[in-house]
């Protein structure tokens, strides 16, 4: 406590100097300023909002299709993350380039729109390569049949609910939705059998 006390002043005195700086380039260049600023502040909200979503998908079961991706991502230049990148950077080097060297007016729209078209494409390139890393497999349903899993939540008996269970798929452990075949509850935890698909769900009974 005694630490934080000692150095507010330092920290307000840090405060009020960057406050000075960010009123000096405002005032030099504001629409650079403002459009570098506005479309940072608007991308971070963005990214925090994404992090606090927590979408998750699950597996797409797919009866007319075997093991394989998705459709393939797409290259697409003009999204919202793309724009926003191109206005940051725009924003950004414009700004540089006016206080820093000096740079004609024309010159300085130039630099910074090309800059910012360069920062939109290699945006819109890692999308696609970061959307096709992050695709969701879909797999032959009919694959799962005969394979052996455990029970992830607890199986009620045939006609009355779902449970999920635990299998290997594409590589590594899935949890998806089961049934019963039986009418006999299956406890968690319980080495089962798929013996059949119905829908989205797998039939599974007590492994043998």
């Amino acid at each position: 406590m005694s630490f934080l006390v000692v150095n507010l002043p330092t920290v307000l005195y840090s405060f009020r100097n960057l406050m000075e700086y960010l009123q000096a380039l405002y005032a030099a260049e504001p629409v650079y300023f403002l459009v570098g600023g506005i479309s940072t502040v608007t991308f971070l909200l963005k990214l925090a909002l994404l992090g606090l979503s927590g979408i998750s998908k699950d597996l797409d079961l797919d009866s007319d299709s075997d093991n394989h991706l998705g459709a393939e991502a797409s290259f697409k230049l003009f999204t919202t993350q793309t724009l926003l990148v191109f206005l940051m950077g725009m924003g950004w080097l414009g700004l540089a380039v006016r206080t820093e060297l000096k740079l004609s007016h024309a010159l300085a729209a130039a630099v910074a729109l090309g800059f910012g078209f360069s920062m939109m494409m290699l945006a819109a390139f890692l999308a696609k390569h970061l959307t096709r890393l992050n695709q969701i497999p879909t797999f032959n349903r009919w694959s799962l049949v005969g394979t052996r899993g455990r029970v992830y939540l607890t199986v009620p008996p045939r006609g009355r609910g779902e449970g999920e269970v635990e299998v290997i798929l594409g590589g590594g452990k899935k949890i998806l939705k089961a049934t019963n075949e039986s009418a006999a509850e299956i406890p968690s935890f319980t080495e089962v059998t798929v013996t059949g698909i119905e829908g989205k769900h797998l039939v599974v009974k007590k492994a043998e």
